[in-house]
């Protein structure tokens, strides 16, 4: 089971995977430098804690 939904099925809390999906997503890109920088940019906008209420 993909470590994403194993969070969401522990927790019941969709957000959460799909925040852990664009952390991970970001963490990926560094390596592999695959996204433009307009979805890194989304990617931050969702996982950085001052952008959520």
């Amino acid at each position: 089971m993909a470590l994403r939904h194993q969070a969401e099925g522990e927790t019941g809390d969709a957000e959460l995977a799909r925040l852990w999906h664009a952390a991970d997503s970001l963490h990926t890109n560094f390596y592999e430098a695959w996204a433009t920088p307009e979805l890194v940019k989304d990617a931050v906008k969702d996982v950085k804690p001052s952008s959520r209420s």
